[in-house]
């Protein structure tokens, strides 16, 4: 579940936690954890009573749940008020101390089919019964479509050839912008072509050995077990027996390579602390990734989802970084050396020594290329790199690349521009020619 801890501004002397609860419409359910000691009367529940409305509005809460031990019998009074005004509903109607009093409410504004409660035993030498509350709502969870590209298994060869055979001239026509996306689109569509790859949508509360064939497994257990349930014959509950065998059997094997994999990379002379410690506690089921909490759109609603949320802190960091007065001169400085820089030289030498030696390991950008293709085509790709990336200094043009719809319209743009400009370009003065 995605739970924020709010901070909520409350008296030094209480002792109450508020939390929100990310539901699948993207609202929020406010849960206050509160301890009233036997001797502080009235003052906690005084002050639930007028702030929660407040703290629910503040933090785009549409449901409160209430739990903790209230000793409500002795401020029955404060109590009842609180329920009142907030119109909650007690849904603990059993003794929860051992002398037989209701002393651990669970009060919420939710309908009473939602919340069910019943009491379990005591905790270690503790006088009160703990009470297991099930609250029947849909928690907000991110499932996300990951694409397993099997690498190993590329036909670099056919790739290598298809590359040999791209006539650069024609699809690179001089605009950095759009020769960027060019070089981009063409390395995209022989990816997809020539390395074998595999779709499947992860779930937020899978483990982390559970991968695409404990998907598939899982996915043809279910459905064996559907089919069984609409036509329960002896055939199809042996087929939904088979299925679960699978199952289990595959379960064993992705959990005991992925302890066989951390074993190894534990045991290795690569992983500095950082990495050690993240595996440790990957090893222990401890996530070690800082998740963003739901952040508070303009309009007032939560930005559950990642993207929701990059989305608007990148709003938020390039307002910050907007100028007011664009058409302001900078201020003029001082020159502090008496070197400067005529041109940059780039030769393809210095640009296949480096695509040689890109790390593999290292994730893809935003444009989606990954290393494995610039390190095993290197020898391919030096040519146009080259030329792409003198195209740059020459009008000292920045690249940058953007996804999305923009990214896709350019894509298209670069296709039909491709077919009408010139298919070659001119010798560049004052540098190597390729």
């Amino acid at each position: 579940m995605q739970v924020d801890v709010l901070p909520v501004d409350i008296p030094a002397v209480m002792e109450i936690v508020f939390l929100r609860v990310i539901l699948a419409d993207e609202s929020g359910l406010l849960l206050c954890a509160a301890y009233r000691p036997q001797w502080q009367g009235n003052a906690p529940l005084n002050y639930l009573s007028e702030h929660l409305d407040d703290i629910m509005a503040a933090h785009n809460c549409q449901h409160v749940v209430i739990v903790g031990d209230l000793n409500q019998h002795l401020v029955m009074r404060a109590f009842t008020d609180l329920t009142v005004v907030q119109g909650l509903h007690n849904h603990v109607n059993f003794p929860t101390h051992q002398r037989g009093g209701s002393l651990d409410p669970v009060l919420s504004d939710l309908p009473e089919a939602c919340v069910m409660c019943r009491p379990l035993d005591r905790v270690g030498s503790s006088d009160h019964y703990a009470v297991l509350s099930s609250i029947n709502l849909s928690a907000a969870r991110e499932e996300q479509q990951r694409v397993i590209w099997l690498w190993e298994r590329a036909d670099w060869e056919a790739m290598k050839r298809s590359l040999s055979a791209t006539d650069w001239h024609t699809v690179l026509t001089g605009d950095p912008h759009h020769d960027t996306i060019a070089f981009t689109t063409v390395l995209l569509s022989l990816q997809q072509q020539f390395v074998p790859h595999r779709v499947y949508t992860t779930n937020p509360k899978d483990q982390q050995w559970f991968g695409y064939q404990c998907r598939v497994a899982a996915d043809n257990k279910y459905r064996a077990w559907q089919h069984y349930k609409r036509h329960p014959t002896q055939v199809n509950k042996a087929r939904h027996r088979r299925a679960c065998k699978i199952m289990v059997k595959t379960a064993k094997w992705a959990k005991a390579r992925w302890e066989t994999d951390i074993k190894k990379k534990l045991s290795s002379n690569q992983v500095d602390a950082k990495q050690w410690w993240n595996l440790v506690k990957e090893r222990q089921g401890i996530s070690h990734q800082v998740r963003i909490p739901a952040l508070t759109k303009p309009n007032g609603d939560l930005a559950v989802t990642s993207r929701e949320k990059a989305d608007l802190l990148a709003a938020e960091f390039s307002r910050k970084m907007t100028t007011g007065d664009p058409n302001r001169q900078p201020p003029a400085l001082p020159r502090l050396g008496t070197s400067s820089l005529q041109n940059v030289v780039i030769t393809e030498d210095d640009v296949g020594r480096l695509l040689r030696g890109v790390n593999t390991r290292k994730a893809p950008g935003p444009d989606g290329l990954s290393p494995h293709i610039l390190k095993n085509c290197a020898t391919e790709l030096t040519a146009p790199l080259a030329l792409i990336f003198r195209q740059c200094c020459r009008p000292g043009v920045a690249i940058t690349l953007e996804g999305g719809e923009n990214y896709t319209s350019a894509q298209e743009e670069v296709k039909s521009r491709a077919r009408k400009l010139p298919t070659h370009l001119p010798p560049l003065s004052g540098e190597q020619d390729l």
